[in-house]
């Protein structure tokens, strides 16, 4: 046995003199050599014997570390790496490696340019750590120089190395490291940014230990914890996991975590907040914990409320789970120093900070409970702004927020800081943030609230502006107050009607099927049978508020789109308001009113007039007449006048349709208006003004009948359609009323005439039936032969169109002819046979020449 032992040392001495060699080779594959020879296979007699083995060559080892080759250093890293599993701990051996990194890793300038050999001298660093740990006391200055390089180190694997270095040496030496750890923090923060979530992870990890058992004197807070917070925004879960551990460590073990917890309960707080539900859960253990350990520690000062508020509260959340006793007055107490600084962040610039801001501020509110109030005004000024902004994220969890708020904040509180903010300068976050305030609040406290919320929201400032978000916003609070007051709300019931008649009125696209249904729900809510049943309560109240500015109404005015609405909406209600109605048309139909406005009015009109069988059914024909009687000569007529201009124009059109409802039969005027398909099946054949008294009839037809004549001629042909439609029925209503005279014939018949020219066929055709109406129809002081000249002016004209190319045409001149004919028989006789030669339609002339034959042979 001794041989063998001699004969090992032998060899270990020759091995060590190849060491020493001047090739770097030899001195490699001494070190090789010298590695198998101690730690080969077979070489079981040595084992008791390496503390002395290691004292044997340590000298030529240790010096093989500062060895220019790196082959070299590698195998010698290699040989001791072997020895620190198997030696016993070693104050000398851990002093003599320590002075070596030192140089090579830990000096102003790092001696050691190789990658690899870092990152080997690291690891075996770490491995002395571990197993040595009791000797590395004494150089745990000279460990965190060196760890401070090497954290710094350009390569990837060495950072990571270091930072588990830090952990353990940490862990191994706290006494010793304590002075000395926030050497290693800026270091350790550099590699939060690394590319390879693996590095960010151990540098997060790192950092946790570091300052766990570190000082925290002159901790660089903002530095620490600002890193640790925006590590919370990585995409990798591993990452944000790693931060959620080590606040959570921190929460419970940190020595100085008292001071602290301002700064760690926004982390923990967000950490609650993140995307993945095992990140979640995880979070909510490390929190809870942390909540009871506090609980524990401070028994005596919570004492009172564990023994009496210990329950949850009755208004409370739904489906939210409550925070422990610890947790929530971790919170409260550190309320003044964290809502500051969430504000300022609810309001940055870079959007997911917005976001996990808004998140936080849902679980700060829900911890906080009560003790929000005292920061509730400066809380929501924030959350005005941030509602305001288009991500719905944000948007979602600023509302969750304030319904929270509402749950432990009284409205009799809110309502004093909400209220004039909102009169003062009102925004779609504002209203927001009170919509979602009325759902959190407890019903019986806000009912005395309502009637100011009903005043502010209906006021013109508030709910008339034109925007889409703030118009959903406004939508929203009168859905909340219609969910959360109910039957209640007939205490505002007016209020909200003209909330959402305004926003109906103003908005487009699904903000009007969205007011519709909350139409529907209001009906409901004041138990109504049907929405008309809600105007008819309502639509006073709106039309006497929009009076006033009547005379002043333009294209954009918000009452002109009430007015509208009311006219388009209310149904049969209108009828019961007619007195106001016309009392608004009056004021806005003047000659010199907003021509866009007149001619949105003429057309409502028109539909009403000509569905007067649904608008107007409750009404009696004493208030019917005299509301028409008052449309035609306040406002059709003074708009009939001739005004030069294309609009003036466009507007007569419409003017004569809204009067050709009232005067024509419905059913003719619909097929005229192209309005069949909404007229009633019920339509009458009469006339509206069919069933006036003689004298009204009388004033209205000498009031209409010099203005359709200038109509006639118009430039548009649309109008001239018109005019000569209602001219025919007037004539016709005229003769019925026997106030008809052959003054009105012979005004008339010129200019109608000359509409046999033109251009428009239905123009002609409309012609022909208005000479057909008046000469069937003539007053009995029309004398054939007083009026002679008129009558042979009148034949010659129409047996020129008589020759017209269209035959269809010429077929309703006959007609015309015909009836024409039996007021002075032979004379149109005698005129037509002179010239009959000159027609291309011998057959119809012949049929008139006998027709006019037969009737003058009757009448002798």
């Amino acid at each position: 046995m001794m041989t063998d032992l001699n004969e090992f040392f032998v060899t270990l001495n020759r091995l060590c003199s190849n060491i020493q060699s001047e090739d770097r080779k030899k001195r490699k594959q001494g070190l090789d050599e010298l590695h198998k020879e101690i730690f080969g296979k077979g070489n079981d007699r040595v084992e008791h014997l390496f503390d002395k083995v290691f004292s044997e060559i340590e000298k030529n080892v240790w010096k093989s570390l500062y060895d220019q080759s790196e082959a070299v250093r590698d195998s010698c890293i290699t040989l001791l790496s072997e020895f620190v599993e198997v030696l016993k701990p070693n104050k000398e051996f851990v002093g003599e490696l320590i002075s070596i990194l030192l140089w090579r890793l830990g000096d102003k300038e790092v001696n050691e340019p190789s990658e690899e050999i870092r990152l080997r001298l690291i690891t075996l660093l770490n491995t002395v750590i571990v197993k040595f740990n009791q000797c590395c006391a004494a150089y745990t200055e000279d460990m965190v120089q060196i760890l401070s390089k090497t954290l710094i180190d350009s390569y990837p694997k060495v950072r990571q190395e270091s930072c588990t270095c830090a952990s353990n040496l940490a862990c191994t030496v706290p006494f010793n490291f304590y002075n000395h750890s926030n050497k290693l923090i800026k270091p350790i923060i550099t590699s939060f940014c690394h590319q390879h979530h693996r590095m960010r992870v151990a540098a997060i990890e790192a950092l946790g230990k570091v300052v766990r058992w570190g000082s925290t004197k002159n901790l660089p807070t903002q530095e620490v914890f600002g890193s640790l917070a925006e590590k919370l925004f990585d995409t990798t879960p591993n990452v944000r996991s790693a931060v959620a551990k080590v606040i959570g460590d921190w929460l419970i073990n940190l020595h100085d975590r008292y001071s602290f917890f301002s700064k760690m309960i926004p982390l923990i707080l967000t950490s609650l907040c993140d995307e993945l539900p095992e990140l979640r859960e995880e979070a909510w253990i490390f929190w809870n914990k942390a909540g009871i350990q506090y609980q524990e520690e401070n028994e005596q000062d919570l004492k009172d409320k564990m023994d009496f508020l210990y329950e949850k509260p009755d208004h409370y959340p739904p489906n939210v789970l409550r925070p422990n006793l610890g947790c929530r007055t971790l919170v409260q107490r550190n309320l003044c120093q964290i809502t500051g600084a969430l504000s300022r962040e609810l309001e940055d610039w870079k959007n997911d900070i917005r976001i996990k801001s808004a998140q936080l501020l849902c679980w700060l509110v829900l911890h906080a409970e009560t003790d929000i109030t005292q920061h509730t005004e400066n809380l929501l000024l924030t959350m005005y702004k941030v509602c305001n902004q288009t991500d719905i994220r944000i948007v979602e969890n600023i509302e969750k927020s304030a319904e929270y708020i509402a749950y432990f904040v009284s409205p009799d509180v809110y309502m004093q800081l909400v209220v004039p903010v909102i009169q003062d300068i009102c925004t779609a976050g504002h209203l927001c943030v009170l919509a979602a305030l009325i759902r959190g609040s407890k019903v019986n406290l806000l009912l005395p609230h309502i009637l100011k919320i009903g005043e502010v929201l209906s006021d013109d400032s508030i709910c008339r502006v034109r925007k889409n978000d703030y118009q959903y916003q406004l939508l929203k609070c009168v859905e909340a107050l219609l969910t959360m007051v109910g039957k209640d709300c007939s205490q505002i019931g007016s209020h909200l009607f003209i909330v959402i008649m305004t926003v109906k009125g103003l908005a487009q696209g699904p903000l009007v099927e969205y007011a519709q249904k909350l139409f529907i729900k209001l009906s409901e809510v004041l138990d109504k049978e049907s929405v008309t049943e809600v105007y008819r309560d309502y639509v006073q109240l709106l039309l006497e508020k929009i009076e006033p500015t009547a005379e002043a109404w333009t294209s954009v005015s918000c009452e002109r789109f009430l007015f509208q609405l009311v006219l388009e909406e209310s149904g049969p209600v209108i009828g019961v308001h007619l007195p106001a109605v016309i009392n608004l048309l009056r004021k806005t139909m003047k000659a010199d009113g907003d021509p866009l406005v007149k001619s949105k009015l003429f057309a409502l009109m028109s539909s009403i007039l000509i569905q007067r069988e649904i608008y107007l059914a409750a009404v009696d024909d004493s208030a019917f007449h005299k509301f028409l009687v008052s449309f035609i000569q306040d406002v059709i007529t003074p708009n009939l006048v001739w005004h030069a201009g294309r609009t003036a124009e466009a507007l007569r059109t419409v003017v004569l349709a809204c009067l050709c409802c009232a005067v024509v039969p419905q059913s003719e005027c619909a097929k005229l208006l192209d309005k069949d398909r909404i007229v009633h099946e019920n339509k009458s054949e009469e006339s509206a003004l069919a069933f006036l008294n003689v004298d009204l009839f009388s004033e209205i037809f000498s009031t209409l009948f010099p203005l359709l004549l200038n109509s006639i001629e118009d430039s548009a042909a649309k109008t001239r359609l018109l005019s000569l439609k209602t001219l025919e029925s007037l004539i016709n209503l005229a003769s019925r009323n026997g106030i008809l005279t052959p003054d009105h014939v012979n005004q008339s018949y010129p200019l109608v005439l000359k509409r046999l020219d033109d251009v428009v066929n239905d123009v002609r055709i409309a012609a022909v039936r208005y000479l057909i109406m008046m000469y069937s129809n003539l007053p009995s002081e029309y004398n054939p032969v007083a009026f002679g000249p008129h009558l042979e002016s009148l034949y010659s004209t129409l047996l020129i169109h008589l020759d017209d190319p269209d035959e269809k045409f010429q077929s309703h001149m006959a007609d015309v002819l015909k009836t024409i004919g039996r007021t002075n028989p032979r004379c149109l006789y005698e005129k037509l046979n002179k010239v009959k030669t000159r027609f291309r339609n011998f057959q119809l002339c012949n049929e008139i020449l006998d027709y006019l034959h037969n009737l003058h042979k009757s009448e002798n």
